[in-house]
């Protein structure tokens, strides 16, 4: 399923936000199951389904990591998180990262804290901006989009995914490292 066709968009890692949410209203009204109230049964369940598919494309294009991933997707580029081959050096840094994390969880500190997230976001800004060029150089219009630049962006997902992990992982939202 391409969201960006069902809610009439350009394929772009960016995404008028407004516009968005105004086709998401006008899709949602469309398929909304009380409208179908009195249809027969397959219609019903079709209004169901196509209300769903609005609701996940909504949610999807509205995220940006949840945009990427099915931009990614759109273009042929399948893999599996937590499976993928990580760079040596990005999983070294990422180590240093975890360390501090358990030494800030045996002794909680407000400064212990800060220069763990200053890390992370640092980290995030770096990978942000090395990852723009390739955004911006990809040209989603054609079959085939340049097969690098896509593995750039690919990369770029998995390693931001992984540092999202490392921040709930501060805050303790439910993640194991």
């Amino acid at each position: 399923m391409n969201y960006f066709q069902l809610f009439e968009l350009p394929l772009s890692f960016e995404v008028d936000k407004k516009n968005l949410t105004t086709k998401y209203y006008k899709l949602s009204k469309k398929f909304h199951p009380d409208n179908f109230s009195q249809a027969v049964d397959a219609e019903q369940q079709a209004a169901l389904k196509q209300s769903s598919i609005v609701n996940e494309g909504y949610r999807i294009l509205k995220n940006k990591q949840a945009r990427i991933r099915h931009i990614l997707e759109l273009c042929g580029i399948s893999f599996e998180e937590g499976k993928e081959q990580m760079p040596q050096e990005f999983l070294m840094d990422m180590m240093d990262i975890n360390e501090a994390i358990m030494d800030y969880k045996l002794e909680p500190s407000a400064e212990g804290k800060e220069k763990i997230e200053t890390q992370i976001n640092d980290f995030e800004r770096a990978l942000e901006s090395e990852a723009q060029g390739a955004m911006s150089g990809l040209d989603l219009s054609v079959a085939e989009p340049d097969a690098a630049l896509l593995s750039a962006v690919k990369n770029y997902y998995l390693k931001s995914k992984y540092l999202k992990r490392l921040l709930d992982n501060i805050e303790d939202r439910g993640v194991e490292m």
